[in-house]
């Protein structure tokens, strides 16, 4: 687990809003790779500024972001083991985030989401609509951060 420096709150905003004011100007390849398990195209980054701006300009390619960070601080974390399983329990993705943004393009239902912070799982449920962004925001406490 990694523990990252405070990003602003606008730089926050602007990605769980999906805008791209300024990463209209990121091109397509400096884009983090995507990658494909069991049919989902995923990402995951924004380690430093320039990664998160290729994390905002490429936000808009997908409809389930999650954020990973510490409760309190808003620190950001990286290296969390993320588990999407649909409604029949079936694992599409598991792998582990390489900053604290994951997109992934998922079909619209019920998807079970672990996210894993060096032992310390959260789960729950979120709802991928037909159109729009399902967003989730895990939080961690500082000490579970410092593991």
């Amino acid at each position: 687990m990694a523990r990252l420096p405070l990003q602003s709150l606008f730089l926050t905003l602007m990605l769980a809003g999906g805008l791209t004011l300024f990463g209209a100007g990121v091109r397509a390849q400096d884009a983090p790779m995507a990658q494909t398990q069991n049919g989902v195209s995923f990402i995951s980054g924004g380690v430093g500024q320039d990664d998160a701006d290729a994390m905002r300009a490429a936000a808009g390619r997908y409809n389930l972001h999650l954020l990973f960070a510490i409760s309190g601080s808003g620190d950001y974390l990286s290296d969390i083991h993320v588990t999407i399983r649909d409604r029949q329990g079936q694992t599409l993705v598991d792998t582990t985030a390489d900053g604290p943004f994951f997109l992934a393009e998922l079909k619209p239902g019920r998807y079970r989401i672990t996210a894993d912070n060096a032992g310390a799982a959260k789960s729950v449920t979120v709802a991928v609509p037909a159109s729009g962004t399902a967003r989730q925001s895990f939080y961690w406490p500082p000490a579970a951060a410092a593991r």
